[in-house]
């Protein structure tokens, strides 16, 4: 089940679900800088994302594995040059909180829709981040995933069910600042029924490592049978907890002639007592 506070975003979506700020040009796929995202109280977060809708189920035949990376490429390009045209500069985030544009662009798939999430950077200035106490911190470097004001339960739990496997002091290596997680959260915020996982869904990450841009593999070790590794918890464990199969890191885009709706999701967010 999920959480009350998630069961009474969930309520307002459809209040919001096709209402959102267009910062700078956007490309076929929608893909938008989130002011709300950065600015919320509950985030802070610098965040680029989108929701593809089909007309059909994409499975393997109707989207292969290389027409899904094509995508992620497609979305990573688009935010890059979103992120170029510096969407926050009419707001009160400066260009040294907004960063470097994401690392990474991920896309999930799952029945008719693909979700396009970047990882998240944060958008606390130095002066903010220096304000708060250890727990405080520690609280901010985690990513939205963690939140119950924003993040759907079965997210939270596979987060959580990742953690426990290691030693006591582990955590998930980016604090779950991972474009998986965003994906997650946006695909859960859509399913209308009781799901805990995702069974039969895909995804893909694709970066610009040192110039080269590609397909990357989840990070974090491989669990093994018993869901164990040595070293840090990842996105290998988070996606196995929710059934999620990533494409292989080998797979080159592939260009097709693709036929969709593309829009900004809602993520259920309290900002000036309005839901975005």
């Amino acid at each position: 089940m999920r959480s009350s506070g998630f069961q009474n975003a969930s309520l307002l979506l459809a209040l919001c679900y096709l209402t959102f700020a267009v910062f700078g040009a956007l490309g076929p796929l929608g893909v938008s800088w989130s002011k709300d995202l950065a600015i919320a109280p509950a985030a802070r977060k610098m965040a680029w994302f989108s929701v593809l809708e089909f007309d059909g189920i994409l499975d393997k035949e109707n989207l292969p594995d290389a027409q899904l990376a094509w995508l992620a490429q497609q979305a990573w390009n688009e935010m890059k040059v979103d992120h170029d045209s510096k969407p926050w500069k009419d707001t009160e985030i400066t260009n040294s909180q907004a960063g470097k544009v994401p690392g990474a662009m991920i896309a999930l798939v799952k029945d008719r829709k693909v979700y396009l999430a970047s990882s998240q950077r944060s958008s606390l200035s130095k002066s903010e981040k220096s304000e708060k106490s250890a727990d405080q911190k520690i609280a901010a470097f985690r990513g939205i995933a963690w939140s119950p004001l924003i993040s759907p339960k079965p997210v939270r739990d596979a987060l959580r069910s990742c953690l426990i496997r290691y030693e006591d002091d582990a955590h998930h290596i980016t604090g779950g600042n991972c474009g998986e997680q965003l994906a997650a959260v946006l695909a859960f915020n859509e399913i209308t029924d009781k799901s805990e996982k995702l069974p039969g869904s895909r995804m893909v990450a694709w970066a610009n490592i040192k110039d080269v841009p590609r397909v990357i593999a989840p990070c974090g070790d491989v669990p093994d049978e018993d869901g164990r590794v040595s070293g840090n918890p990842g996105c290998q464990s988070f996606i196995k907890a929710l059934e999620i199969v990533a494409i292989p890191e080998s797979t080159k885009p592939e260009k097709f002639d693709a036929k969709f709706t593309a829009r900004q999701p809602c993520l259920g967010l309290s900002v000036d007592g309005k839901t975005v």
